[in-house]
């Protein structure tokens, strides 16, 4: 899916499950290629209590993508 992401899509968030991406060589190149796109790609700041590197990219507060899936404004995989 990450593959075949629309370049409108402005970021993608990663928390939860979602952070075993950063622990996967091939997601991370994957997030890397989005990024460097121009598509940012940000870590839940919570998910900071967890022993994982978020490498390059941007810590998010989760306040801003909890807000969003509460109004149904982002699709969570």
């Amino acid at each position: 899916m990450l593959r075949e992401l629309d370049p409108a899509v402005p970021w993608v968030g990663l928390a939860l499950e979602g952070l075993a991406l950063l622990e996967d060589p091939q997601a991370l190149a994957l997030l890397e290629r989005l990024q460097a796109r121009g598509t940012a790609v940000r870590i839940s700041r919570e998910s900071q209590l967890f022993p994982l590197e978020p490498g390059p990219f941007e810590i998010m507060e989760d306040s801003r993508w909890q807000r969003l899936a509460g109004r149904g404004d982002i699709t969570i995989l």
